[in-house]
């Protein structure tokens, strides 16, 4: 006895489905893994074992990195986001991989670093086997990967495919977990639509979250320097799970498997916060940490000066993303996640009035100095002052009510003019009248005043750095500059004794020097136009800044061009963006991201060309700002450079400002708009946008029209120039897999 159906298309696009490839691409994908033989023309299609279905014991490694390279390759969606798989571009030479549309032969890099199976039959019935792939995020991907919804679980249903990665199965911040999903207790008619909201699918999320917790957390233990080599690639997703997740609990349990350097430890030997507890002091409540860029910087700071002399273990932080991370999460094990800065001021507060020998000033004479201080650099800057003797490195530390991580994202994220943030915070300054440069300062004060008021609002922001606040450095590099010219010219000065000697270097050095290799090594690495013309725009603002020229010397003027040769200004008036701040910090950022990203991508290994599209824009543009009076070029030449990107990549999504979603075609639009609402000029975006849709429409557009021709032609001379070597095409078959796609085969 058996069962036959027929099925009847109607004429027309249904007739693809009559043909023998397509049909063997749908019994792939949601039929692959039925135990019933099918038979396509005679032939069995589905001959591959749903290996989540055997018994654990009997599936060797070599069979889950089989599935893992080979045979699991049936829906790429979520790899074209920037999330790769074991590989995304291939050649299907292998029988096994021509049956399921996989990867038979990978060119990039992932290979299978881990694996998990569940199998539990109450309270649901599950069956599942889950990768970890081996795979470094660069911070483009995880923004890429954070944004994309989907991940990399498949669902089924008595192994019949209800939804490709599905991202219900998952919190977002394991959606780099692969694998697949097997459920009976799922319905097979449920709709994609009701997938949130099914109780079933909420049951199996978590189930499957706490599998994957318990599992990294048991393979901390157990193979730690394994787990290392894991964290390195996934810290950033384990760090967004603690900030997104709602749940306390959940947040603990994540926030177990993040790692840090401690003071209690060496350097690079990284500890859990599970081990920081377990090592606190009996008398001990709260976890104490410290942000800074580097455990050099961490160990010089005067909170960490304070808080070892009382014997406290410090987990340092690195990462600014970090502080977020503490933030959100705020206790662990019911104890409280405190900063230094805000243990310091609680400790400071108490302490600063104590009498310790070896004092350097008199009660009158420490009042007058304290009163100079606070009348000098005013009561925005100094909300609240105080005087202590207690040994060390630091004349003075500053304090704030608030804890000082949130007063650092704040500062990194929110739009905050000028000395907003001292006014919100009312900093409180604690000033060592031990230290010899304070006693320098007091005699100063009286023999040279304008010298020592330059020389407190150097030592004051010397202790904004020192906490993270300071703002804006402009005004700090033009004093320290009058500074030392003023100490350079007086032989006698009082603070250039030995002993005050190597605390000016010591700080200067530190505070300047310190990140100088690792911003060299991001100079060179920028592709080389692109690294010339940021140089180009940063210096001549520095210039403007320092005092070295006027805006007047750059601007765009065609009569001084012509009548009095000043040739400089046709090149000078795309470099200048304005003083240092905020509009110079987001035009700055558009134009080195989106330059970077023109001529590593679409003008990868056509330099020249990306020169001539340079020239050709600029001359462009000088030619409209003849019409348009406008005498700065440069944020419409920044707004051109976003308008070719967006052209020529219309399928990325973007994000702005996390309000507003849309595909990159839209992008300068969207900015257009945002000047708009800041009043700013918009004749600016208009003419960077038709400036670069005439480039756009004459190189990507018109060649390909009928009667058609590309009118751009890069000059030889100037390929010569870039030493721009001709490369010849590589042969259609030696050519990565992913050639030739979507072009039908008859």
């Amino acid at each position: 006895m058996g069962c036959r159906v027929e099925i009847h298309l109607k004429a027309g696009e249904c007739a693809e489905y009559a043909r023998p490839e397509r049909v063997k691409e749908v019994i792939n994908k949601y039929s692959y893994f039925v135990p019933t033989p099918i038979l396509l023309n005679g032939e069995r299609i589905n001959s591959l074992n749903a290996i989540w279905t055997m018994n654990s014991k009997d599936v060797t490694k070599e069979m889950h990195e089989s599935f893992f390279k080979y045979d699991y390759r049936v829906f790429p969606s979520i790899f074209a986001t920037g999330f790769d798989f074991a590989c995304y571009h291939f050649k299907a030479t292998s029988e096994a991989a021509e049956k399921v549309g996989c990867v038979a032969e990978a060119v990039l890099y992932d290979t299978l670093q881990d694996y998990l199976t569940q199998s539990t039959d109450t309270p649901i019935s599950l069956r599942s086997v889950m990768y970890i792939p081996h795979h470094r995020f660069t911070m483009l991907e995880y923004a890429s990967q954070s944004l994309n919804k989907d991940c990399g679980l498949s669902l089924y249903a008595r192994r019949i495919l209800i939804k490709p990665n599905a991202g219900e199965l998952l919190p977002n911040f394991l959606h780099f977990i692969l694998g697949v999903v097997d459920s009976e207790d799922v319905p097979l008619n449920l709709s994609r639509e009701m997938l949130q909201n099914n109780p079933v699918l909420r049951k199996i999320r978590k189930i499957l979250t706490d599998k994957i917790l318990n599992f990294l957390q048991n393979e901390m233990v157990k193979d730690p320097e394994k787990y290392k080599e894991f964290y390195k690639q996934y810290s950033m997703f384990l760090k967004e799970g603690v900030v997104t997740e709602v749940d306390h609990s959940d947040k603990e349990e994540i926030a177990k498997l993040l790692l840090f350097e401690s003071s209690s430890l060496k350097s690079g030997v990284l500890t859990n916060l599970t081990d920081y507890c377990n090592r606190m002091q009996e008398e001990q409540k709260e976890i104490y940490y410290m942000f800074s860029p580097s455990r050099n910087l961490a160990e010089s700071s005067p909170y960490y000066e304070l808080i070892r002399s009382h014997n406290k273990e410090v987990i340092f932080l690195y990462d600014p993303v970090d502080e977020v991370v503490f933030l959100a999460l705020n206790q662990f094990q019911l104890k409280s996640l405190v900063g230094v800065e805000k243990w310091a001021e609680n400790i400071a507060s108490k302490s600063d009035g104590d009498k310790m020998e070896g004092r350097q000033f008199r009660d009158i004479d420490k009042k007058e100095l304290l009163d100079w201080i606070k009348e000098t650099l005013g009561s925005v800057k100094v909300h609240d002052i105080t005087g202590n003797h207690r040994p060390s490195e630091h004349p003075v530390m500053l304090t704030i009510k608030q804890e000082m991580g949130a007063a650092r994202h704040l500062l990194r994220t929110g739009e905050i003019k000028d000395m907003e943030h001292l006014v919100l915070f009312q900093p409180c300054l604690h000033v060592n009248l031990s230290h010899p440069l304070i006693k320098s300062l007091y005699n100063m004060k009286r023999t040279n005043s304008s010298t020592a008021e330059l020389l407190l609002s150097q030592i004051y922001d010397n202790a904004l750095i020192t906490s993270g606040l300071l703002k804006d450095t402009s005004a700090m590099v033009q004093r320290l500059n009058k500074l030392l010219t003023e100490l350079a010219g007086n032989k006698n000065f009082p603070v250039w004794k030995k002993t005050d000697e190597t605390y000016i270097v010591s700080y200067y050095s530190l505070l300047l020097l310190s990140n100088m290799q690792n911003l060299i090594d991001v100079y060179m690495e920028m592709p080389p136009v692109t690294r010339a013309y940021a140089t180009a725009c940063i210096l001549s603002t520095l210039a403007v800044q320092l005092d070295f020229i006027t805006p007047f010397h750059l601007y765009f003027n065609w009569e001084l061009i012509i009548k009095q040769y000043q040739f400089w200004r046709l090149v000078t008036s795309f470099c200048f963006f304005g003083s240092f701040g905020f509009s110079f910090m987001f035009n700055m950022i558009f134009t080195y991201r989106y330059c970077m990203m023109l001529e590593e991508g679409s003008f990868r290994g056509r330099r020249a060309d990306f020169v001539y599209m340079f020239l050709l824009e600029g001359i462009l543009m000088i030619i409209c700002g003849i019409f348009v009076q406008m005498v700065f070029l440069g944020q419409a030449f920044t707004i051109m450079l976003v308008y070719i990107w967006s052209r020529r990549n219309p399928q990325v999504q973007m994000n702005f400002f996390g309000v507003l979603s849309f595909t990159a075609p839209y992008l300068p639009w969207v900015l257009l708009l945002f000047s708009l609402l800041l009043g700013n000029n918009v004749i600016v975006d208009f003419m960077g946008i038709a400036c670069g849709h005439f480039y756009f429409f004459l190189e990507d557009v018109f060649p390909y029209q009928q009667h058609g021709m590309r009118l751009l032609v890069t000059p030889g001379w100037l390929k010569w120039l870039c030493n721009e070597r001709t490369v010849e095409p590589v042969h259609e078959e030696e050519r990565p897999g992913g050639f030739g796609w979507g072009v039908e085969n008859e």
